[in-house]
């Protein structure tokens, strides 16, 4: 079992918030449809409208011809190479990787079905590649 992040703690501390605003005289019906639309409400404006930034700024510092490794899979990266692609900015990309979840093999995978090339390697490869390196984007 992994800790919370800082992320889910944050969501988890404005849960149990919004739990506060309750009394008993909220039904059950209302305590429900409150609480998943402040949900809902939070997750556009703190993770989805993050990433979405995160990715725009991701996007400035990604230059024509670039070669950029990143290590096994993080959506958020998934994202921004894939938005980088679709700008036609070219690039080249090495995906590194390790047991045993092999996430990085996933990335690459999913990278290809979007059209975009890479090496995979293993993570015993990453200081032959790094020499040839301008960028390293890594998820959190």
């Amino acid at each position: 079992c992994r800790p919370f992040t800082d992320g889910m703690d944050t969501a988890i501390t404005y849960t149990k918030y919004l739990l506060t605003l309750l009394t008993p005289k909220h039904s059950d019906k209302l305590a429900k449809e409150f609480l998943s639309s402040q949900i809902e409400d939070f997750i556009k404006r703190k993770i989805i409208k993050a990433k979405e930034f995160i990715v725009e700024f991701g996007l400035k510092l990604i230059k024509e011809g670039d070669t950029i490794l990143t290590y096994g899979r993080s959506h958020l990266i998934e994202g921004l190479l894939c938005k980088a692609h679709e700008k036609g900015i070219k690039f080249n990309l090495i995906v590194v990787d390790n047991p045993p979840y092999y996430e990085g093999k996933d990335l690459s995978s999913r990278l290809s079905k979007a059209n975009i090339k890479s090496t995979y390697t293993l993570i015993n490869g990453v200081s032959y590649f790094m020499k040839k390196v301008d960028k390293v984007f890594v998820g959190c």
